[in-house]
C-alpha cells in the first residue's frame, strides 16, 4: 500500500475524533447544541422540548463520545424540556443553568452526574422525571421552583451529599424511591398539601432523625421508611387508613409512634425489628395485624389489644423477648402461627373473648406461657380449658374484680383495669368517662370513641380509683 493511501486512511478514521473539538447539530425539532471545547461548555438553544433519549443506545445521544469532556451546561431561554437521558452519565458536569421556560425534567435527564454540585430547578417546573437526579453523589444543595407537584420515581435516590431538603408548597406526590438511600439526609421538610407518599420514598435514610408528616397526607407506601436507622419518632396522619408492608421495617431506634384512629390494618412486617419500640397505642379502628407486623420487637413491655381487632397474623410478635403482658381484644377470631412466639417473658395474658378465638398450635410456642397466667372470661373459662392452645397455660383464671377485670350491669360494659391504665370496653360513642380517687379529687375525664376508651394513671397495684361512666360511678382495684 503506498504512503499516500496509508495516509488518507489513518485521516478517514481520525478525521471526525478531531472535528469533535468543536461540535453543534439537533437535539430537537426546534433546538440546537454547541459544544466549546476550550470551555468544556455545551450550550442547547432554541424552541421547544429536546428529543428523548434512552439508555438502551447512548450512541444516539449527539455529545455521548466528548460527555466526559463537559463540565458545563447551558441551557438557553425558549427551551421546554430536558429530554430522557440527555445528559446521563456526564461524569465531570460541575454545573448546568436551567431557565424559566422549562416545565419537564425527563427520564434521567441527569442520572449519574456524579460531580454536579447544585441545581436549581426554575419555577415553571411542574414533574421531575423518573431517577431525574440519580446517582449524583456530590449534589448537596437543591433549590425548587413553587409549581412542582410531582417528584418522580428514584428521581434523587442516592444522591449522598443531600443533608436537608425544604420541599416546595406545591408539591402533591412523593415517587416511589424518590429519596431512598440519601443516607446523609438528616431533615426534610414536607409541605402539607402533599397527599401520598409512595413505596420506599425514604428507604434507607439511615441519617433522617425526625420527620414530620403534614395531615394532608393519606397514603404511605410499602417501605417507605425502611432501614431509617435513626428515626426516632413518628406521627402518622389521621386520613391514613393502613401501616403498608415494612413501611418502618428496621428502624431499630424509633422509640415513638403514633397511630390514628383511621388506621384498619398494620401490614407484613411493618415496624419488625423495631427494638427500641418499648409500646405502642393500636387504635380502636385497627382490624388485621399481619404476618411479622412486630416481629422481634425486642423492647416491647405490653400490648393492649383493641376489641376492633379480628385477626393476628403469623409471627405477629415473634422474639418480643420483654413481653410480659398482653391484652387481647374481644373481637380476635384468628391467632396464625408463631404470632407471639419466642415471647420468653410472658407473664399474663387477658383473653376478653367469650367466643375462644381459633389459635394455631404453635402460636405460643417458645414463650413462657406454660408458666403464664391467662385470664378468660368466666362463661367460657372451662372451654379455654380444654381448647388448644389455651389449655397449655400454666394457670387460668376467670376475669373478676380480684384481676382488675370488672363486669358491670351494662353485660356489655367491661373495664380492665392494670397499673398505669384503665380500660373500658363496650361504651357507647360520646358518653363522658371521669376517673377520680375515692377522696373525689378528679384525675382526667375523656369521650368514649370507637365503643373504647383508655385512662392513663400514675397509681399503683392494689389502689383504688373511682371510674366514673356517664350517670354511673363503680370503685376499680388496679390489677
Amino acid at each position: 500500500m503506498s504512503l499516500k493511501k496509508q495516509i488518507f486512511i489513518i485521516l478517514f478514521i481520525f478525521l471526525p475524533l478531531v472535528a469533535k473539538a468543536d461540535d453543534s447539530g439537533k437535539c430537537g425539532d426546534n433546538v440546537n447544541y454547541s459544544y466549546d471545547d476550550a470551555t468544556s461548555t455545551l450550550t442547547i438553544s432554541g424552541i421547544g422540548t429536546m428529543y428523548n433519549y434512552s439508555y438502551k443506545n447512548t450512541t444516539t445521544i449527539p455529545w455521548n463520545s466528548y460527555k466526559d469532556k463537559i463540565r458545563s451546561v447551558i441551557i438557553l431561554d425558549g427551551v421546554t424540556s430536558l429530554g430522557d437521558y440527555s445528559f446521563y452519565v456526564c461524569d465531570n458536569l460541575i454545573s448546568i443553568i436551567i431557565p424559566e421556560s422549562v416545565t419537564s425534567l425527563g427520564e434521567c435527564c441527569l442520572c449519574a452526574c456524579k460531580s454536579l454540585t447544585y441545581v436549581n430547578i426554575p419555577n415553571n417546573v411542574t414533574t421531575i422525571g423518573i431517577g431525574a437526579f440519580m446517582n449524583c453523589w456530590a449534589l448537596a444543595e437543591l433549590s425548587f421552583g413553587n409549581s412542582i407537584t410531582e417528584i418522580g420515581d428514584w428521581a434523587f435516590s442516592q444522591c449522598y451529599s443531600l443533608e436537608s431538603l425544604t420541599l416546595p408548597n406545591s408539591l402533591r406526590i412523593i415517587g416511589s424511591n424518590a429519596f431512598s438511600s440519601c443516607n446523609n439526609l438528616t431533615l426534610i421538610n414536607i409541605p402539607d398539601g402533599v397527599t401520598t407518599i409512595n413505596a420506599g420514598a425514604f428507604q434507607d435514610c439511615d441519617g433522617l432523625i425526625t420527620i414530620t408528616l403534614p395531615q394532608s397526607v393519606t397514603y404511605i407506601g410499602a417501605l417507605a421508611f425502611q432501614g431509617c436507622r435513626n428515626l426516632t419518632s413518628v406521627d402518622i396522619p389521621k386520613g391514613v387508613t393502613s401501616i403498608e408492608e415494612q413501611q418502618f421495617y428496621f428502624c431499630d431506634n424509633l422509640k415513638t409512634i403514633s397511630i390514628p384512629q383511621s388506621v384498619t390494618s398494620i401490614g407484613k412486617n411493618a415496624f419488625s425489628n423495631c427494638s427500641s419500640l418499648t409500646s405502642i397505642d393500636l387504635p380502636n379502628s385497627l382490624v388485621t395485624i399481619d404476618n411479622g407486623a412486630f416481629n422481634m420487637c425486642t423492647g416491647l413491655l405490653s400490648v393492649n389489644m383493641p376489641n376492633s381487632v379480628v385477626s393476628i397474623g403469623e409471627n405477629a410478635f415473634y422474639g418480643c423477648v420483654d413481653l410480659t403482658s398482653l391484652i387481647i381484644g374481644n373481637s380476635v377470631c384468628k391467632i396464625e402461627r408463631w404470632a407471639f412466639a419466642l415471647c420468653s417473658k410472658l407473664s399474663t395474658v387477658y383473653c376478653l373473648s367469650e367466643d375462644i378465638p381459633f389459635a394455631d398450635k404453635d402460636a405460643f410456642s417458645y414463650s413462657s406461657y406454660q408458666s403464664a397466667t391467662l385470664y378468660v372470661p368466666f362463661k367460657s373459662l372451662e372451654d379455654y380449658k380444654i381448647t388448644m392452645p389455651w389449655k397449655e397455660f400454666g394457670i387460668i383464671k376467670p376475669l373478676d374484680n380480684s384481676t382488675g377485670i370488672s363486669n358491670t350491669p351494662n353485660n356489655s360494659l367491661l373495664i380492665l383495669s392494670c397499673e398505669g391504665e384503665i380500660r373500658i370496653s363496650g361504651v357507647e360513642d360520646g358518653t363522658s368517662i371521669g376517673l377520680y380517687t375515692v377522696l373525689g379529687q378528679i384525675l382526667g375525664t375523656t369521650t368514649a370513641c370507637g365503643h373504647q376508651v383508655s385512662l392513663s394513671t400514675t397509681y399503683k397495684k392494689g389502689d383504688v380509683l373511682i371510674v366514673r361512666i356517664g350517670e354511673k360511678s363503680m370503685k376499680v382495684v388496679l390489677h
